[in-house]
C-alpha cells in the first residue's frame, strides 16, 4: 500500500524508496558533529532525537530508543547511506531522520528523568562551531553586550573546556577604536534557547562581526526591516562584495536575501 512504512533487510523502506537512498538535509553538520563526539575524550550516552510531530497524538520531540556507539558513529562515517540516524515513531510508525543529539553522563535507560547534559542542534552547528547565546566583554573600554549570533568551537562546546581567542568568532565593540577591536572576550554563554536573541529590537550587528564580513551572515533579511538592521557600513562593504544570491541597492541600502 502507498504511504506504508516497513522493515526490511535491516533497511528501513518507505513507498519502495529505501531511506539511505534519501539524503539527510544537514548531512554535512551531522558528519562534522560526529568527528567532534569521536574524537572527544569524554564518555557520553549518545542518543539521536528527533524534534517534529507526526500527528496529533504523538511525541514532539522523542529521543532514539537506543544509545549510538562510538562505533556505530564511525561507521555512518565511512558509509553515510546507512539507516543508522533514522528514526521509527512507535506510536505511528513512520520514519524520520534525527534533529540532534543528546549527551547524557549517565543512562537515561536508568533514570528516566535524568536531562541531557547537552544538547546538539544540527540547525546551529556551522563549520565547526556551534551558535549560542553568549555574554560578551570589551578589555579595552569595558563595554558589555549579548549576542545571540555567537558562534564558539563546537568541540569546546562539546567538552565544555574554556575558550581560547582562536575558538569563536570575533565580534567588535561599537564604542571602541578600531585599533582595540582585537580585545573582545566571551565571558559565558548558555546555549541558546527559541527566544534569546532573536529579538529585532536588538538587531545583529553585522559589519562588527567577523563571520558576516567573511561573506557569511548570520541573519538572512529579506523586505523592509534590513533598512533598519543593516549599516551603512556593512552596506557599503556588500557592494563592494557581491556574491551568491544577494543583492544591494544602492538608493535603499537594502539587502534582499532569503530566509533559510
Amino acid at each position: 500500500m502507498k504511504g506504508d512504512v516497513s522493515l526490511s533487510n535491516h533497511s528501513f523502506v518507505t513507498n519502495n524508496i529505501p531511506i539511505f537512498y534519501r539524503k539527510h538535509p544537514y548531512e554535512e553538520n551531522i558528519i562534522r558533529i560526529i568527528r567532534q563526539l569521536v574524537r572527544s575524550k569524554k564518555k557520553f550516552n549518545i542518543y539521536g532525537y528527533i524534534e517534529r510531530s507526526c500527528q496529533e497524538n504523538c511525541e514532539s520531540e522523542r529521543r532514539s530508543s537506543n544509545p549510538y556507539t562510538k562505533e556505530s558513529l564511525e561507521n555512518y562515517l565511512e558509509d553515510t547511506s546507512n539507516e543508522l540516524l533514522n528514526e521509527r515513531c512507535e506510536k505511528c510508525n513512520k520514519i524520520f531522520p534525527i534533529s540532534g543529539f543528546l549527551l547524557y553522563k549517565k543512562s537515561p535507560l536508568e533514570d528516566v528523568k535524568i536531562k541531557p547534559t547537552i544538547k546538539i542542534e544540527l540547525d546551529k552547528e556551522w563549520n565547526n562551531h556551534y551558535r549560542v547565546f553568549g555574554a560578551w566583554k570589551c578589555q579595552h573600554c569595558s563595554n558589555k553586550w549579548k549576542s545571540g549570533h555567537t558562534y564558539i568551537s563546537l568541540q569546546k562546546f562539546i567538552e565544555k573546556t574554556k575558550l581560547d581567542k582562536d575558538d569563536f568568532y570575533m565580534q567588535k565593540c561599537k564604542t571602541c577604536e578600531e585599533k582595540y577591536n582585537d580585545r573582545c572576550v566571551i565571558s559565558n554563554y548558555k546555549p541558546l534557547d527559541g527566544k534569546a536573541g532573536q529579538n529585532w529590537d536588538i538587531p545583529h550587528k553585522a559589519n562588527l562581526c567577523a563571520k558576516c564580513l567573511s561573506n557569511n551572515p548570520c541573519v538572512h533579511y529579506s523586505g523592509s526591516l534590513v533598512d533598519e538592521i543593516i549599516t551603512p557600513n556593512f552596506n557599503r562593504y556588500l557592494n563592494k562584495n557581491k556574491k551568491g544570491n544577494r543583492f544591494v541597492n544602492k538608493k535603499t541600502y537594502r539587502i534582499n536575501i532569503l530566509y533559510d
